[in-house]
This record gives C-alpha cells, structure tokens and sequence, in this order.
C-alpha cells in the first residue's frame, strides 16, 4: 500500500513536468517512506554492500517493488554507492532520476532540498546515517 501511495503521489507531483521544473513535496513524501521503513532500507543496504550480486535476485526485487523502488544500482566509483530509483522520467539528455542513496562516505553536493537543483546537476539531502535522498536532472 505503501508503495502504491508514493508511485502515485510522484506521478502527481510530476505531472506534466518538463526539464527543469520544480517537483513539490518528493522530499517530504520520499522521507516519510524511508522513515516508515528504516530498518528495511538498512537490510536492503548490508545485504546489497555483503553481495553486490544479490541486487538482480527476484526476492530482492520483490523487497524493492514492496517499497516502491523501481530499480537499484551499486556502483563502485569514487565510493561504492547504493541507489535505490524510485522516479525515473525522459531520455538520457533530458532526464530526471530520483530516488535513495546509501554510501559510507559522503556524497556531494548537498542540498537543503532536491527541489533546489537544476539541469544539469545532481545533488543529496543527507536523511539518516550513510542515507541520502538524490536527484539528478540532464
């Protein structure tokens, strides 16, 4: 249900939106989901970071879908970073991700709000330790 009420939530706020826009309130509801949910998103986190290949397995898919995360990514470069998409809107050069971060280093920029934040640019609102709420705009 929980899931269903941020898809939906984000799908509203983002309606019509162009390169560029403000989405209003993704902050908010993206931080009440994580808040809701903190000791998931924590699991979700060691266990991706314990075994990096465990992100395509189906049961992991599924604890990601019962949260509304469409997709997740592990990088390695600079720092290894988990991102947890749960918006993702346009083409490769007009594009708009959004989602959550997990990362044992700080990442950069930070931002007060994701709404701040222009094309192109990225940017992290640090939620809790090691998470961060993130944008990227093309």
């Amino acid at each position: 249900m929980r899931s269903h009420r941020l898809v939906l939530s984000l799908g509203i706020i983002a309606c019509g939106c162009v390169s560029g826009c403000v989405i209003r309130g993704a902050d908010d509801t993206m931080l009440a989901l994580y808040n809701e949910n903190r000791s998931e998103f924590d699991s979700l986190a060691q266990q991706a970071f314990a075994d990096p290949g465990c992100i395509s397995l189906p049961a992991y898919r599924k604890r990601l879908k019962a949260l509304g995360i469409t997709d997740a990514r592990l990088s390695t470069e600079p720092h290894q970073q988990l991102r947890l998409e749960t918006y993702r809107e346009g083409m490769v050069t007009h594009g708009l991700v959004r989602g959550f971060a997990y990362s044992r280093h700080e990442l950069a920029p930070l931002v007060e709000s994701l709404e701040a934040v222009r094309p192109p640019g990225e940017g992290y609102r640090r939620i809790g330790e090691n998470w961060y709420l993130f944008v990227s705009r093309d």
